[in-house]
């Protein structure tokens, strides 16, 4: 018999969190990708942690460059286009957002 008040309804199991915004192509600053907690380096030596760090850097590096190259050629299609280069968005200041809204 369920206690009064229960009714005998049962809540959902929670959710499991949503996977990270990139998590097709992780970066440095996912831990869920290189890990190295509980005495990895300790288990497996310097060299291997060096060789994983080293690795880690350089796939970083080449996603920057390709990014890079992709927007160089963004900007050379669109200068033979005659259209100025596409510029990123700034995030506005406080100081921005105070002074074009005006008093209330």
């Amino acid at each position: 018999m369920p206690p009064a008040g229960d009714l005998g309804l049962r809540t959902a199991a929670p959710t499991p969190a949503a996977p990270p915004p990139n998590a097709a192509s992780p970066t440095t600053k996912d831990p869920a990708t290189n890990d190295i907690t509980r005495g990895w380096c300790r288990l497996m030596g310097l060299t291997p942690l060096m060789l994983f760090t080293t690795t880690l850097l350089i796939i970083r590096n080449q996603r920057i460059l390709h990014a890079w190259n992709t927007r160089q050629e963004e900007n050379a299609r669109r200068a033979a286009k005659d259209l100025p280069p596409k510029t990123r968005r700034r995030r506005k200041t406080l100081t921005a957002l105070a002074t074009a809204a005006g008093p209330l």
